[in-house]
């Protein structure tokens, strides 16, 4: 790879390119309407079980679908329901929605359109939360922080995470 360190969104930094990737804005809309479009074919209950499921890997259905996961700012996946629903329930779902409310709109639609000029594609929620949102082009599953420990407790090298990237 010939790209400078120094040019690499925070993903590319910590992994390889065949295993994750930053999502792009575009990538990361189609997430969203995905889940606003299971939300309303499965009046919710559906999706919500489904996000249920998901939530212990750092994914939404839509993310699922897509091969998107949530990432916490050491590297690793923001896997399971505590720090989905503190993203997407507390941060995204609660604060930034008053926060619309209260400016007409303003908050909700800069923070949703900030990732399209953030280096590292996040939305506002993500910055406030400490997440973001990478791609696994090849359906690789980044672990969690409990995985990576375990696996370096039983002495094996965790895949696909890369402790020092040289360009």
């Amino acid at each position: 790879m010939s790209v400078r360190p120094s040019t690499l969104r925070y993903i590319e930094t910590v992994y390889d390119d065949d295993h994750l990737q930053t999502a792009s804005p575009m990538r990361r809309l189609g997430g969203a309407l995905l889940d606003g479009l299971l939300q309303v074919l499965t009046l919710w209950i559906g999706w919500l079980i489904w996000a249920l499921i998901v939530a212990e890997r750092g994914q939404t259905p839509g993310k699922q679908l897509l091969g998107m996961y949530m990432m916490r700012s050491g590297g690793t996946r923001a896997g399971g329901a505590f720090h989905y629903f503190f993203r997407d329930g507390v941060v995204k779902g609660v604060l930034f929605t008053l926060l619309t409310l209260v400016t007409l709109g303003i908050v909700g639609l800069l923070a949703a359109l900030w990732c399209l000029w953030d280096k590292n594609h996040q939305c506002l929620w993500d910055k406030v939360a400490g997440t973001y949102v990478a791609h696994s082009p090849r359906g690789f599953r980044p672990l969690t922080g409990n995985e990576m420990v375990a696996d370096l407790r039983r002495g094996r090298t965790p895949s696909g995470f890369e402790l020092a990237r040289t360009a």
